[in-house]
């Protein structure tokens, strides 16, 4: 393995370890986790089309933690959560587009979903 391809994983690792600590363990709908996941990787596209490749290198270690923290989930058995309701789905979606219209922030897609299912 690379030293690049092991900083790459060593990143992915603490953005894993600060997850953890910021959320614990997650066990969310596997709906949720595309959609965090689809989330991460648009906003690692705007990085792209903005020039930014800083902040599109750590979007992207972002979009890799939040698959890692999916294959947690299904590798602990995926424990019984109930999909999304539509209110929930709506109360996302529209913290989405809220986040997609301001600036950037240091925040992960979980964040928003902790926030609008809060």
């Amino acid at each position: 393995m690379s030293s690049r391809t092991i900083r790459a994983l060593l990143d992915v690792s603490d953005e894993r370890r600060r997850q953890n600590a910021k959320w614990g363990e997650q066990n969310h709908p596997l709906d949720t986790w595309i959609t965090v996941l689809v989330e991460e990787v648009g906003e690692a596209a705007q990085d792209v089309l903005k020039g930014r490749i800083g902040e599109c290198r750590q979007e992207l270690v972002q979009v890799a933690a939040v698959a890692v923290a999916a294959i947690e989930f299904i590798d602990r058995g995926c424990p019984a959560v109930p999909l999304l309701n539509a209110g929930e789905k709506a109360a996302y979606e529209e913290a989405a587009a809220q986040r997609a219209s301001s600036p950037t922030e240091d925040r992960t897609a979980s964040d928003h979903r902790e926030e609008s299912r809060g």
